[in-house]
């Protein structure tokens, strides 16, 4: 199991790839609340495109995968085979 912290990151907007010993989680949060003539004094979260990489010390290719999303948090479940 793996859980991803990805508050404010819409589910349309991620992308969970296998490649050999790595599981990749990449996508963008958006500033959906953002005012044209406002001035923020302090913001504390990123809106960007970003990618995490979390290395395994086996491979995972063949690793079967179902995901939830809620709360802000991704969770991964892999089965290995």
């Amino acid at each position: 199991m793996v859980k991803v912290d990805l508050a404010g990151v819409s589910v349309d907007d991620l992308e969970i790839v296998l490649s050999d010993s790595h599981l990749i989680v990449r996508g963008c949060r958006r500033d959906t609340l953002y005012r044209e003539g406002y001035t923020y004094q302090q913001m504390e979260i990123s809106y960007s495109r970003f990618e995490k990489q979390i290395e395994f010390p086996c491979s995972i290719d063949a690793a079967s995968l179902t995901h939830d999303y809620r709360d802000g948090f991704l969770l991964i479940n892999m089965r290995c085979k």
